[in-house]
């Protein structure tokens, strides 16, 4: 579960970054928002998709079971 909240945090960050940098660099124009939005979430989304759970081991298995 650790990994999962890494992976949104991290995602969140670059996202944020991207955003930060469209402001720093002055962008007005819709079409420059448009691109920066789409520099931000797609490889954001593609890493959230891709980079999943872990899968669940033997001994995990019971320890779920318990709680």
């Amino acid at each position: 579960m650790r990994l999962q909240n890494n992976t949104v945090v991290l995602a969140a960050i670059y996202v944020a970054l991207i955003a930060v940098s469209g402001v720093a660099a002055g962008t007005t124009s819709a079409s420059a928002w448009v691109s920066l939005g789409a520099l931000a979430l797609l490889p954001a989304c593609s890493m959230l998709i891709i980079w999943g759970h872990p899968l669940q081991t033997r001994s995990a298995a019971p320890e779920m079971a318990r709680r």
